[in-house]
């Protein structure tokens, strides 16, 4: 989400205008109070597929404009409600059209938040699943349903033998039945975004495939629950997890029953799912959680100019501006800060060590794996899962690594080619 306040601008031509297009977009847009931690009011400014945030001033010029028929006329009534503030018409003139207007009318491509994005189901077929699953969104039902995953949870893992064995009787039966469940469990997950988007009253997009960082993924574009209180927006974030939890307790009803084998991989799974998705590090809904609890859009981003604040201070460099999170009340400011040292922390140990240290382990494994399946097909014996589970997954994060290296390194690349 960007930002925009006036009326802070380096002038960049002399007689800016708007066009008599950007007059017509201006009527198009919609303007809602940003529930925020900030102290002043913050808005969520929105037209057509563009956003950003802004402070009251912008929005009160903005609304000024769309009930006027000139530019000049808009600004004028502007000018007048903020007498003697210190605006002159040509800094507003400026302002509208080298910053505000070019971010409501942006067209081409768009900074994507995935190495790779693929629409699966649009918004209209997923419509009537939206309308139809609306009403679980039931306080009660969802604390049930929460506590009743917890008890079942922990009588589960505190009372299963053999819990994290894997038969060597499974085949390739239960390995495809796991795969179909996972990415079943997973568009349930995001037709429950898709829901809680319809339970409060705002539209969703459609639901796709990503590549975050090198991890594949669903999504779901809830990009209007921006215009929604912190309270409502908490509840989408949460509600795909609290689909899978309604699954959950189906699948241990069936375990505490008959005892399978691939009920329990199941359910191990599904809890393997939930501790990725609730982590505030990466842009999953923990992320978005924890932006909703501390009340700061754009998390990551303040996070990053909160410690480029700091470090100029204690370098005796000029330092920019005060950052977003030093601007919000001072109990978010705490967790924030907080925050914004742990993600980093946490990133620079997921990208210097994990991830070096798999690419080590791979290398020298993963042949003698190879071996080791060939040495079972030769004899006609059956793989062990175990080992096929291992190969599977290790080939399929080395993959996606190498991936994510070769689009993170492209764009340099290509500006090189281009440079010479």
């Amino acid at each position: 989400m960007m930002s925009t306040v006036l009326p802070y601008l380096t002038p960049k031509r002399n007689n800016p205008v708007l066009k008599h297009e950007e007059m017509e977009e201006l009527s198009g847009i919609t303007m809602t109070r940003l529930s925020c931690s900030v102290h002043d009011d913050r808005y969520i400014v929105m037209s057509k597929d563009n956003h950003m945030e802004a402070n009251r001033l912008t929005v009160e010029l903005l609304e000024a404009l769309q009930k006027a028929a000139t530019e000049d006329e808009g600004i004028d009534t502007f000018m007048k409600e903020h007498h003697g503030e210190g605006f002159t018409a040509q800094q507003i003139k400026r302002l509208l059209a080298e910053k505000i207007m070019p971010r409501l009318m942006k067209t081409g491509k768009r900074k994507k938040p995935f190495l790779y994005q693929r629409q699966l189901l649009n918004q209209e077929q997923i419509d009537a699943f939206s309308d139809r699953l609306s009403p679980l969104f039931n306080k009660y039902l969802m604390c049930g349903v929460f506590v009743s995953t917890v008890v079942l949870d922990t009588f589960f893992f505190s009372s299963t033998e053999n819990l994290l064995e894997f038969a060597n009787t499974t085949n390739a039966f239960t390995i495809v039945a796991l795969l179909v469940f996972i990415v079943a469990s997973s568009l349930f997950h995001e037709l429950g975004h898709a829901a809680a988007c319809k339970r409060f009253g705002v539209e969703h997009g459609g639901i796709g495939f990503g590549l975050y960082i090198n991890f594949p993924v669903l999504y779901t574009d809830v990009t209007n629950v921006w215009r929604l209180p912190r309270r409502k927006r908490l509840v989408v974030n949460i509600a795909g997890v609290y689909f899978q939890c309604i699954i959950l307790i189906v699948l241990f009803a069936g375990f505490l029953t008959t005892g399978n084998d691939l009920l329990r991989y199941m359910i191990l799974t599904m809890n393997f799912g939930f501790l990725l998705t609730l982590n505030p590090f990466f842009r999953f809904d923990g992320y978005w959680i924890a932006t909703d609890m501390l009340g700061v859009p754009n998390l990551r981003k303040r996070s990053t100019e909160l410690l480029k604040y700091l470090f100029s201070r204690m370098t005796g460099k000029p330092a920019a501006d005060k950052p977003y999170l030093l601007q919000i009340r001072r109990r978010e400011q705490m967790l924030g800060i907080l925050y914004a040292l742990t993600v980093n922390i946490f990133m620079g140990f997921y990208f210097f060590y994990v991830i070096p240290v798999f690419l080590y382990d791979f290398i020298g494994s993963f042949p003698q794996e190879v071996e080791q399946l060939v040495l079972c097909m030769a004899n006609n014996i059956t793989p062990p899962f175990a080992l096929l589970r291992n190969m599977f997954s290790q080939s399929l994060f080395f993959a996606l690594i190498i991936f994510m290296m070769y689009r993170m390194l492209l764009p340099f690349v290509r500006k090189r080619m281009n440079k010479e």
